[in-house]
């Protein structure tokens, strides 16, 4: 079931179909797999092979990766109040883009893949000086401070 399930979510991520990828979370959900099981099983092996996907071919493109990364990010949304045991992310990071520069997609599919991967990720958006960067890190006690450019 759960192999169905990735190849069935990893389709619907490619074909950036949003509702075919909340459709496979909640059928494997009405099937009794906890909201852990889906993430660290399903959700979570699904963007490493995207990401292999990329890696070592053409096959899915800019466009792609974001709206799967984007669509990951809302399914890890939606999963993690289901959890059994309080939601742990696995660190925090301060991420935008630098000072002058307004291209935010790149950083988006970065948030997006983070999320999925249990990350807090705290967005500042676009065109952020570097003093921002620095004082939004302490005050949330950033382990990471991801500057786009």
């Amino acid at each position: 079931m759960i192999d169905t399930l990735k190849q069935t979510y990893l389709e619907a991520i490619l074909d950036t179909n949003r509702d075919l990828a909340f459709q496979a979370i909640d059928t494997a959900l009405d099937k009794g797999h906890s909201a852990e099981t889906v993430m660290f099983k399903v959700l979570i092996p699904v963007m490493e092979d995207l990401a292999e996907i990329v890696r070592v071919g053409p096959d899915a493109t800019l466009a792609q990766l974001y709206l799967a990364s984007q669509i990951s990010a809302e399914a890890t949304d939606r999963l993690t109040p289901l959890f059994s045991k309080e939601k742990k992310t696995i660190g925090k990071i301060v991420i935008g883009t630098a000072f002058e520069d307004f291209h935010g997609l790149g950083k988006k599919i970065v948030s997006g893949c983070l999320k999925s991967k249990m990350v807090d990720v705290i967005d500042l958006g676009l065109n952020v000086p570097a003093e921002r960067f620095f004082k939004e890190a302490v005050a949330q006690n950033a382990d990471i401070i991801a500057i786009s450019s």
